[in-house]
């Protein structure tokens, strides 16, 4: 049988379907609520950036209401306006995600440019990540223009041993904590998951080595992934720079060194950027 969690975050991901709206001035208040927060999941699960005449139509909302909600959004960082005028989600739902509002805002705004530059040269999407609560977490996304567009992982998490970025924060644990997450039964969501101590201490060994994790189908068939860790002042991972894109093209003929050698140095261009700002 077919894992349904194969493929997809640990979080549902919302409909987009038509929004039932209540008359009525009592509940004014949790009727835009409502409405807010319905537009934020429909943008969140958007195939694309979209732009307002879209989003009303996927709301069952009025132009003019989306429009105003929208704003709103915008005033509040929760939703930004990509130079196209398409709507993606901002950083306050990625701080807000985390249960944090501080560096993490911080990390992202400093890493949009990197994450930009990094997707035009490897013609891929983008991601940044940090870990909270023991779990993944999308702080940020670019989308490759030259690819099939992906949904927006920002705000979505998955568990950390799943995947090239988990990985890389893994590897800083010592071998009982590994244990223990071992014996805590990690899903296995694909026939390449890792779940053993044996096979992911080898692959910590090859981070080590050469600074990046790889991973092949691990948390969704036929994906493949590459990461490279942030680090603070004091050396620790804060956060994780990587890309994703199917297996029969990534890496594909490319090499390996050189993917991993440039995914390290925007990583490391990230961390230099980090010390010098939090001096």
């Amino acid at each position: 049988m077919k894992n349904p969690a194969v493929g997809r975050p640990n979080m549902s991901r919302p409909t987009g379907g038509p929004f039932p709206i209540e008359a009525g001035p009592a509940g004014s208040v949790t009727q835009s609520l409502d409405r807010a927060f319905h537009l934020l999941g429909i943008i969140a699960a958007a195939e694309h950036d979209l732009g307002v005449s879209e989003i009303a139509r996927r709301s069952g909302l009025a132009k003019s209401t989306t429009a105003r909600l929208l704003k709103s959004l915008r005033d509040l960082s929760a939703v930004e306006v990509t130079p196209d005028g398409g709507h993606r989600i901002g950083p306050t739902i990625g701080a807000l995600a985390i249960g944090r509002a501080g560096s993490p805002d911080l990390i992202r705004q400093l890493s949009r440019p990197i994450l930009t530059e990094l997707s035009d040269r490897l013609e891929e999407h983008t991601t940044l990540t940090v870990m909270r609560r023991g779990e993944i977490v999308y702080l940020d996304q670019v989308s490759s223009q030259s690819t099939v567009a992906a949904a927006d992982w920002t705000g979505y998490t998955h568990a950390p041993h799943a995947a090239a970025p988990g990985h890389i924060y893994m590897a800083e644990w010592s071998r009982a904590r590994l244990d223990r997450y071992i014996n805590s039964g990690p899903i296995r969501y694909t026939d390449s998951t890792l779940v053993d101590a044996d096979g992911l201490s080898q692959r910590f060994d090859e981070i080590a080595e050469h600074g990046v994790a790889w991973s092949y189908g691990e948390f969704t068939p036929d994906v493949s992934g590459c990461a490279a860790g942030v680090l603070d002042a004091q050396g620790d991972v804060v956060a994780t720079i990587g890309t994703y894109a199917p297996s029969y093209r990534f890496p594909g003929d490319r090499s390996v060194i050189e993917i991993a050698g440039i995914i390290r140095s925007a990583a490391d261009e990230l961390s230099s950027l980090l010390v010098v700002d939090t001096i």
